[in-house]
This record gives structure tokens, sequence and C-alpha cells, in this order.
């Protein structure tokens, strides 16, 4: 569509021939000419000199005096201006329109990214804020293995959602190549979420990918692989334990105390300590985590936190307490460093 800048342009071009293109009807100047030739070259010879003196009047309009503005002349030049402004109104009027159709068109691709499904009675809004293809079934992910735990005391859930409502969603074992029952209570498929497992156990446990068709596309789609961990670890506070590297020190020796919590791997554990001398004298304090696997099952993450105090001195003695802390609740344990015999 031509823009209001090129229909400006075209529109002064216009005007501009228009105006040159004028030209005095020569019936009128002969007539004028015939009666009134003295008084005419008088006039003209006075409007000329008072032209000169007023420094208005170019050697072109001397040689040229029916170029000189005339009554029809302005009528002219006020019919062009009149087009401009009709030429204007009309592609602003234009430009306006097509910017009105492009809003209401976001808007509408806004509202078509929110779908309602509606399942037993109950309604889930489905909606998508991630950038997806249109040529993908399934929500992008931005890694390509991801861990899932499996506990005997909550569900799990496998999350290959999927970015279209009219999607077939089955759930594979890589090895033995398998597919996975759903049979819509202990193993269920939510597009918004993916597979939910109820009560999962150590059967479950593997490497899966889940696999999606589209009566829109002719080739099946595979999603991320994950990898399943079964944990009879029950979800709680940190187990806790405490020890010094010497209970009995001297002055200037140096001596370290250890806080070890075992949880379950996808918990966070943060530690802080309270020991003698705090607010008068630096520690360091250095904090590490690992998984450690105990065969089948037996997956626990091992935090540990351990401070160190140089060159001992006399506030240094007394009780060293660290809190072990996760979602779910902490544990303190203490131990005491005393003045050796």
């Amino acid at each position: 569509m031509m823009s209001i800048g090129t229909l400006l342009a075209y529109s002064l071009v216009a005007a501009c021939v228009l105006i040159l293109r004028y030209r005095p009807d020569s019936s009128v100047l002969e007539s004028g000419r015939t009666n009134e030739v003295g008084e005419s070259e008088l006039t003209e010879s006075e409007s000329h000199l008072n032209h000169l003196k007023d420094g208005e009047m170019s050697l072109h309009s001397l040689l040229n005096p029916s170029l000189q503005p005339t009554t029809s002349s302005s009528t002219a030049v006020n019919v062009a201006v009149g087009v401009i402004g009709f030429l204007i109104y009309f592609g602003y009027g234009i430009w306006h329109s097509s910017e009105h159709k492009r809003q209401r068109r976001c808007t509408e691709n806004l509202a078509e990214k929110q779908q309602m499904f509606v399942k037993d009675g109950a309604v889930d809004k489905h909606i998508h804020s991630e950038k997806t293809n249109k040529d993908e079934l399934f929500v992008p992910s931005t890694v390509h293995f991801e861990i899932v735990y499996l506990r005997p005391d909550k569900p799990a859930t496998v999350p290959c959602r999927v970015s279209a409502p009219k999607t077939t969603v089955s759930l594979h074992r890589e090895m033995p190549p398998e597919e996975i029952q759903n049979d819509g209570k202990l193993i269920s498929y939510n597009p918004t979420k993916g597979f939910i497992l109820q009560n999962p156990g150590p059967e479950l446990m593997g490497a899966f990918y889940c696999r999606a068709t589209s009566t829109t596309k002719t080739t099946p789609q595979v999603s991320t692989k994950y990898q399943l961990l079964y944990l009879e670890v029950p979800s709680g506070p940190p187990y806790a334990t405490i020890q010094a590297s010497s209970n009995k020190v001297s002055g200037g020796d140096i001596f370290n105390v250890t806080c070890t919590a075992l949880g379950v791997p996808d918990l966070d554990v943060k530690f802080s300590w309270s020991f003698p001398g705090e607010d008068q004298r630096p520690v360091i304090i250095t904090d590490t985590h690992r998984l450690i696997s105990r065969g089948v099952g037996q997956i626990i993450r091992t935090s540990q936190s351990v401070l160190t105090v140089d060159d001992v001195e006399t506030i240094d003695f007394g009780d060293y307490i660290c809190t072990a802390r996760n979602s779910h609740g902490e544990t303190s344990v203490v131990t005491q460093v005393n003045l050796s015999d």
C-alpha cells in the first residue's frame, strides 16, 4: 500500500504542474490591449516602477508580464491547495484504518493462545507463554536430558507438554523398548503438565521419552529424554551429624568442624552456624553437595559444611552449633571444643 509520504509527494508534484501549465486567456488579453492601450501601458509602467522600488520585480517578470499573478491564477492556486489537503486527509484515513486492523489482529492472536480445556467438569486454562514453533508439537525444553525423581509417598510428573490440544501423546521406555500403558488412574496425561504417575515404584526406573502424533502432522515427534530415578528416602527435614577434627585444642592450633546432612536429591540443603567468638573473629566456611547411590532405589544427596578455625584463641572454646534446613524443615546438631589439658 502507498505510504502517506509518497502520496504527499505525488500531490505536490501535481499541484506544481497545474500552476506552471496555467496561462491567461488570450482573447481577454487581446481585448484589453485594444481598448485601453495607453492607459494600460501607463499603469503597467507605474506598477513596474513601484515593484522595482520595493525590490519585488525580477527580470523574468518584466520580460513576461503575462506570468504575473492574476485573479484566475490565484483561483488555480486555491484549487490546488484544496486538492492537496483532500489527498492528505484521504491518505491519513487509509493509514489509520490499516493500523487499526493490525492492532486488532494482534489482539486476536493473543486471545487464540489462551485455550480452555474442560475435563471431568473442571476447567483447565491452557496457556503457553513460551515462544513455540508452529511445527513443533511439544513445548520446547531448555535441556536435552532431564531427571525425574520417583517417590513412593507422592506423585511424579514426566513434563512432556504439548503446544496443541488435538495431540495424542504416549510414554515409551528406551530399554527394553516398550510403551507404558496409560490407564487414566495410576498413569494419566495432562497436556499442560505431562504424564502424572501415581504411587510410582522402582519398576519405572530408566530412560523414557514421549511420542506425539497429530491429525495435522504426518510424522510423529519425540520429546526430550527423561531419566526416572526411584527414591526410597522419604521427604522430610535433612538428617544431620556434626564432628570436630579435635575436641581438645591448644592456643595457636588449627581445627575444623564438619556438619553433614543427608536428604533427597532434588531438595537443596542450606547451613547456618553458631559458634564462640563469631562476632569477634573471621572463620572459613566451605559448603559442598553430591549425589550418592547406595544400590537400587538408594540415591541420596549428601551435603557438607566445613568450618575452619585458624590460630586458636581463648574466645574459640565452647559449643559449635550447625543447622541444616530444606523446604521440609531443619535439623540442628552441636559439638564442643575445649582447651586441651
